[in-house]
């Protein structure tokens, strides 16, 4: 086997391993790893965009759901007379519903927003809920139509929010990727 065997011939089936071409190896190594470690960063910074934009629909379709859950409460308080708490208990029976958080709630006036809803918005809709609980039947169906068609205008903005997001953030994260890795060179 000392005769080259597997490797070559003797000594000089090393020279590879030794000269010239191994420096130029390296470097095109080092290159090679650059490269794919620029595509890791873009794609880890397009992949943050995206959790963004998931993160942006998310929140849209909690204040949707809270509109829905609204109108379902004013559908069954038009057909018959039920308080805060048996609005709520109806409620529970849906899963879609169970998303908001209202599992542990027994209160109108604790049913718990998404946080994502502005200050003024939130105020408005909780002095609403307070104030179902002393209202005519009638009254409370046109509040709660009032508080699902506020839910519905919010949802609508945040869809605008979200339509921008899936053009912006993505690419911003790409761009972010491809930056960190010009940085890092």
């Amino acid at each position: 086997m000392c005769d080259g065997g597997f490797f070559g011939s003797g000594v000089s089936g090393w020279k590879a391993v030794t000269g010239k071409g191994v420096a130029m190896d390296i470097a095109l190594l080092k290159v090679l790893l650059r490269f794919m470690g620029t595509i890791v960063l873009m794609v880890a910074g397009g992949g943050s965009g995206v959790a963004a934009c998931a993160k942006k629909k998310e929140e849209r379709q909690e204040i949707y759901m809270l509109s829905r859950l609204f109108a379902y409460m004013e559908q069954l308080l038009s057909y018959q007379a039920l308080t805060g708490e048996e609005l709520l208990q109806h409620a529970k029976i849906y899963p879609q519903f169970l998303r908001l958080g209202i599992q542990s709630c027994t209160r109108l006036e604790r049913l718990p927003l998404p946080e994502t809803l502005s200050l003024p918005l939130c105020e408005e809709i909780q002095a609403d809920l307070r104030k179902l609980s002393l209202a005519p039947r009638e009254t409370a169906c046109k509040t709660l139509q009032h508080m699902a068609a506020l839910c519905r205008e919010a949802a609508q903005q945040k869809e605008k929010e979200v339509q921008v997001a899936e053009k912006l953030w993505p690419r911003l994260g790409l761009c972010l990727g491809a930056l960190t890795a010009i940085l890092l060179w």
